[in-house]
């Protein structure tokens, strides 16, 4: 009897934890709950141990407590086992970036089952495919340029490498769809994605050079925002210089015994994953493991972007510069042309896009960051000779009537993607055409 009224005091408690694992209210919106992927599965799992307990107080008696524990072990370990096979299938199984002894990491080979939390039912699901040269293609590239054709390349992070959406509706994609147009081109035009997560000037120079030159680029666009900023300090803590002060490489993470734990869980697992994310985020107050130095979700990541006068990181900025700067410079040695497109962050479009993920980096609700800073980037840029495409007009103008970035996450959404193919392919068209193409 002692064992059925411990049993019953357990069972009480998760009657009592019940409604608010079901009607939890949204920290974020004025919503009983914020569905998703994750939540649902908190829901079942919830609702399933409910239920089996529940089962198990009724016929106590004639199983026993050893049973009734048993039993419980066994709803666990099945729930584990089913967890790791979600795990194996789904997203977060799917690291796409790897350690790299200069650029600090790259893109893994394959195709990828990918997801984002958004604030719909089910999570966005898309499908990354990287071909064997590293670029985001589902086909290979070789190094060798086909005769006839003209070729991109693009560098720039995640946003150019398309978190979220598919490859073909990538900009990168699209511009390569929009200059082939008609069949009337004397040249095929490929555009090279060569974005990575969460690179930088810094380590695109170093790719530029070692391995982005093998495709004998005949243009060379670096994608640029203000997130670039700031990542390019984090980076420069990990730098190898040699002794005339050029940068050799970006040193990667060695993984201690904690380290290697949470990449298998992170490999393996779906739910355990995102609790383990979860607490190491929300609780631990601090990013884990690679996000750390690729996804760093502080209040300093963007608090410099809320202001006009940016002369408090000038420092910054003149660091970023240069790093542009001698992109550029290699690009001229090589008769590449050259130019920079700076794109905006959600919060420097309006106050309704991105709207729930800006919280996390200490952006105020309802706030739109000044335009300023982007005459200042690329009044910059020219003056330093360089070719810059302001996309801040373009996306502030937009009234097609959907979103351009997700509200959670932080990248494009497709639509998104098509505005800045419609603005950066006649601008390329125009630079190719006055380099005599």
């Amino acid at each position: 009897m002692k064992q059925k009224k411990k049993f019953l005091i357990f069972l009480a408690g998760l009657y009592v934890v019940l409604p608010f694992i079901l009607l939890r209210s949204s920290p974020t919106e004025h919503v009983i709950w914020r569905w998703s992927n994750l939540h649902a599965l908190i829901v079942v799992i919830y609702s399933g141990l409910v239920a089996l307990s529940t089962g198990i107080y009724v016929a106590f008696d004639k199983i026993g407590g050893r049973l009734a524990a048993g039993l419980i072990c066994v709803y666990f370990l099945a729930i584990f086992l089913g967890d790791f096979l979600i795990g194996t299938y789904n997203y977060y199984a799917h690291q796409l970036v790897r350690e790299h002894p200069v650029y600090h990491h790259r893109l893994g080979i394959g195709t990828f089952r990918c997801a984002l939390t958004d604030t719909t039912l089910l999570d966005h699901t898309y499908i990354v495919k990287i071909n064997a040269q590293r670029l985001r293609s589902a086909v290979d590239t070789p190094y060798r340029k086909p005769e006839g054709s003209y070729r991109i390349l693009v560098l720039g992070d995640s946003f150019t490498e398309g978190i979220g959406v598919n490859n073909d509706e990538t900009f990168c994609s699209l511009i390569e769809e929009q200059l082939n147009a008609g069949g009337e081109n004397r040249l095929r035009y490929e555009v090279l994605n060569a974005g990575v997560e969460s690179y930088v000037p810094m380590i695109e120079k170093l790719y530029l050079v070692r391995r982005g030159i093998k495709f004998s680029p005949d243009f060379v666009i670096v994608f640029l925002d203000m997130g670039d900023l700031m990542q390019t300090q984090t980076y420069l803590r990990r730098a190898e210089f040699d002794a005339d002060g050029n940068l050799l490489g970006i040193r990667p993470n060695r993984l201690n015994w904690k380290g290697e734990l949470e990449v298998f869980i992170r490999s393996r697992f779906y739910f355990v994953s995102i609790l383990y994310y979860v607490l190491q985020n929300e609780i631990a107050g601090r990013p884990s493991g690679r996000e750390a130095t690729l996804n760093q979700v502080d209040s300093e990541l963007f608090r410099f972007s809320l202001f006009a006068d940016q002369s408090p990181w000038q420092e910054q900025w003149q660091r970023l510069f240069s790093d542009i700067e001698e992109i550029h410079r290699f690009c001229s040695e090589k008769n590449i042309g050259f130019a920079v497109a700076v794109y905006p962050l959600g919060h420097q479009v309006s106050d309704g896009e991105w709207d729930i993920g800006r919280r996390g980096y200490g952006i105020p609700n309802n706030y739109t960051a000044p335009a300023d800073v982007f005459a200042m980037i690329t009044g910059e840029l020219g003056r330093r000779g360089i070719s810059a495409l302001d996309l801040l007009p373009a996306f502030r103008a937009y009234r097609g009537g959907k979103r351009l970035y997700f509200r959670n996450d932080a990248h494009w959404t497709k639509e998104g993607h098509a505005l800045v193919a419609q603005e950066t392919a006649p601008f390329l068209k125009e630079k190719i055409s006055g380099s005599g193409e």
